[in-house]
């Protein structure tokens, strides 16, 4: 009887509970940055740091306006996801740069988890947590590509 009582148990816990998605600003994160490098050539850094980090750069650019600083593109990377005990899902995202004289920003949102079945949003906070450092990740790439010195050949 209590076998019976934990496979229950454990169907409700695993297979059947409810999922909370959290809020978009929960899942919502930020980077902001100070630089003294001229706007434009962080604009540029930005657009090559796309390029070299993500499969495709035509694929992930959805809009780039040079005169007003911004670029907004999808991406993808793999997540681990803690809730799930290590499993690797794709994680897709809307990523946004905006640059401006003295800093830039680095902003992600729609934040999505894409199971066999279909796209999800985040549902548990450590899996938010996750997600974050994920993306810190990604800001800490592109602050250290932006001061690489360009190599002579």
């Amino acid at each position: 009887m209590k076998t019976a009582y934990l496979v229950l148990l454990c169907v409700f816990l695993f297979g059947c509970g409810t999922y909370m998605a959290q809020p978009p600003e929960k899942t919502r994160y930020e980077h902001i940055k100070e630089t003294t490098l001229p706007p434009d050539q962080v604009y540029d850094k930005a657009l090559q740091w796309i390029a070299s980090t993500f499969r495709s750069a035509k694929a992930v650019i959805e809009y780039q306006d040079k005169a007003s600083g911004r670029i907004i593109g999808n991406g993808q990377v793999d997540f681990n996801r803690v809730s799930r005990m290590g499993v690797v899902l794709p994680l897709t995202f809307t990523m946004t740069f905006d640059v401006k004289p003295g800093k830039y920003k680095m902003s992600f949102e729609n934040v999505l988890v894409k199971y066999s079945d279909g796209d999800q949003p985040l549902g548990d906070p450590a899996d938010t947590t996750s997600a974050h450092n994920e993306f810190k990740r990604l800001c800490d790439s592109f602050d250290q590509y932006l001061m690489k010195k360009e190599a002579e050949w």
